[in-house]
C-alpha cells in the first residue's frame, strides 16, 4: 500500500501560474493534475511524471499533443516551482535550465 503525504508547492514567481493559464484549459488543467500529484507523492514521484535533469533540479513532464516541462527543486521539505515552458525539442534548451538556476538563487537569497 502507498504512503501518500502532503508537500507544500511553492510558486517561485507568477509567471508560472500566468503561463498555466495561457494555455488551453485542457493542457492546463492537466499541468494542474500533475503538480497535484508532486504535492502527493513528493520525492516519491517518478517516471514518467518526474525526471532529475541535474543535480538538485528536476522536471515535471506533460507528455501528449503539448508537452509542457516545468523545473523544480526541493527546499526547505517544500517543492519549489522555478520555471515552465513548452518542450520542442529533444533536449531541454540550456537556456531554460540556466533560468531555473537563477531563479533558484534569487529564492534561497
Amino acid at each position: 500500500m502507498e504512503v501518500y503525504y502532503s508537500m507544500e508547492i511553492i510558486y517561485s514567481h507568477e509567471k508560472i501560474e500566468t503561463f498555466i493559464n495561457s494555455l488551453d484549459e485542457s493542457t492546463a488543467r492537466r499541468v494542474f493534475r500533475l503538480i497535484s500529484r508532486l504535492e502527493e507523492l513528493g520525492h516519491k514521484i517518478r517516471m514518467p511524471y518526474s525526471k532529475n535533469i541535474e543535480s538538485n533540479l528536476f522536471e515535471l513532464r506533460l507528455l501528449g499533443r503539448v508537452q509542457v516541462r516545468i523545473i523544480y527543486t526541493y527546499h526547505d521539505d517544500h517543492a519549489v516551482l522555478l520555471n515552465i515552458f513548452i518542450k520542442k525539442f529533444w533536449r531541454i534548451p540550456r537556456g531554460e535550465i540556466e533560468y531555473a538556476k537563477e531563479v533558484l538563487k534569487r529564492y534561497i537569497a
